[in-house]
């Protein structure tokens, strides 16, 4: 129907106290308060031609740079050992965040085709500031500010012709990212001289600052046609072409280079019973490259384009008159100039990074099942294992990496898995109750390639949301996330990879936490 306008205008506030606790201020140093805003328009102008305008804002202050160093201020964690690692910082870190989205979609269509606009801008001002040694002496002090704009557009051409064998996709795609990233590192010096007492006063140690700009060019087209009822053929192309450029006033320098690559796809599904689906696919995938802050002995100014060939083979199948969906599948991925990201400390700057392994590879499978068990009970189940491994790990910066060829690749969780029990079950007209069970787990995880003797356990977390719903317009929920208590290590810094001397950083999830949800529909 045209002439019709729709909209949705919604906000939330969300405040913490925080949850851990500092042992040196008597801080909880997680504490936040966010506050954000959205809307979306949309307008039927007529039967041909829609508008969608829809926008986000968010600002968010909270604690930060909450890393956890054990009790006894020993410089070593034992990643399989945490339970005595506590917040002890002596400077309150602190976050910031500013950030708006704008979107807009704009779709015509023709008598057998459909033109779409898609067009969105996003800029993210975020900025991190306290302790840099974490430890209960005030020794270092860091500075971050981290800004981005992204600007995308989108236009695409799609067919729309019902009942044909053909259908297709063609379009082009522009987006430009500018990140900044600014890091200041202060220390007060008169722990580094005679009488090694502190002065209260800190002074500028080190600085790194620069600015990388993408400019992304890209073409594309996909086709799936019907060989027969049973069997579909899709093809896909897309060429890629970034133009990449870094200021950095803190070296002096500009500099600038140039990825691109051809990214063919390939799938073919068979489909030998209604409810049975087989298919294969390949893909290639491509990250683009840039810059870093800086050459360090562990990777080099630049760091290239990172190239993926995808291989997926499994099937889809539902059974008992889709009471009972089943779907599994098996991967393979070869890569090649894999990206890894990396934080080192060279006095007096502490450089973030990326580095590239010549060629690794990634295999796996995943099985996911979804039954109703009875008319108010569903049984969600899902199951994945993966190999990632370094086969050719190369050099990166003054570091040869051969001896880590044949290591599993840092930050991959072997395997995971997630069970839950979900029901919903009206008591009359106006009342229904809700309950969901998950519990899931994560796999062992190795940080450092060329320490892998140190892997964080395998974690299991359960979460428990439980509610009714009022005369279909409010909802009271009572929920609860990692309600055993589970501790774990989100992130793991060894200073034997950062930097000696120094000392290991772990970050952890979240403890227990509770609360109760309201909402009301107008």
């Amino acid at each position: 129907m045209k002439d019709k306008i729709y909209y949705r205008i919604s906000g939330s506030y969300k405040k913490s106290d925080g949850l851990f606790h500092n042992i040196t201020n008597e801080i909880a140093p997680d504490f936040y308060d966010d506050y954000s805003g959205r809307a979306q328009f949309y307008f039927n102008v007529s039967d041909n031609f829609k508008i969608t305008l829809s926008g986000q804002y968010n600002n968010i202050k909270g604690g930060g740079l909450y890393y956890h160093i054990p009790a006894d201020n020993a410089t070593k964690v034992d990643p399989n050992q945490i339970d005595d690692v506590v917040a002890t910082s002596d400077v309150l870190g602190q976050a910031f965040l500013k950030n708006l989205f704008a979107f807009a979609k704009l779709e015509y269509e023709f008598e057998k085709m459909k033109l779409q606009s898609v067009t969105s801008y996003n800029k993210a001002e975020r900025n991190g500031r306290g302790d840099l040694d974490h430890s209960a002496a005030p020794v270092l002090m860091q500075d971050q500010d981290s800004n981005s704009k992204v600007f995308n557009q989108e236009l695409r051409l799609s067919s729309t012709t019902t009942n044909s064998k053909l259908s297709w996709d063609l379009g082009a795609f522009y987006q430009r990212n500018e990140k900044y990233l600014r890091t200041l590192a202060q220390a007060d010096f008169g722990f580094f001289a005679p009488p090694f007492t502190p002065t209260g006063v800190f002074n500028n140690l080190g600085v790194s600052d620069f600015t990388n700009t993408y400019n992304t060019f890209a073409v594309f087209g996909f086709l799936d046609y019907k060989l027969s009822d049973k069997v579909t053929l899709s093809l896909g192309l897309r060429y890629d072409n970034d133009q990449i450029k870094q200021k950095n006033p803190a070296l002096g320098s500009n500099n600038s280079k140039s990825d691109s690559e051809l990214q063919p796809k390939f799938s073919i599904s068979y489909a030998p019973y209604q409810d049975v689906l087989l298919f294969a696919n390949y893909g290639r995938g491509y990250r683009v490259g840039g810059f870093n802050a800086q050459k360090t002995t562990i990777f080099d100014r630049e760091y290239d384009a990172e190239i993926s060939d995808n291989y997926e083979f499994g099937f889809k199948s539902s059974w008992w008159n889709n009471r009972f969906i089943l779907n599994m599948a098996v991967f393979y991925t070869s890569l090649t100039n894999q990206q890894q990201y990396g934080l080192q400390l060279t006095p007096p700057n502490i450089i973030l990074g990326n580095y590239n392994y010549n060629q690794s590879s990634i295999r796996g499978f995943e099985v996911d099942l979804k039954m109703r068990a009875s008319k108010y009970l569903d049984i969600i189940a899902s199951y994945g294992a993966v190999d990632a491994t370094i086969k050719e790990a190369g050099k990166a910066g003054d570091t040869d990496r051969s001896a880590f060829n044949g290591v599993r690749t840092p930050f991959v969780p072997q395997d995971s898995y997630n069970l839950a029990f979900q029901s919903n079950i009206p008591i009359s007209k106006s009342l229904s109750l809700k309950g969901i069970l998950n519990l899931k787990g994560t796999g062992e995880i190795l940080w450092h390639e060329e320490l892998p003797n140190l892997k964080s356990p395998s974690y299991n977390l359960l979460d428990l949301r439980f509610g009714a719903t009022l005369h279909k317009k409010l909802d009271i929920t009572i929920w609860g996330a990692n309600v055993l208590d589970e501790k774990y290590a989100q992130e793991f810094y060894s200073s034997q990879s950062i930097g000696e001397p120094g000392q290991d950083l772990i970050w952890l999830g979240n403890p227990a936490t509770y609360g109760v949800e309201l909402s009301y529909k107008f």
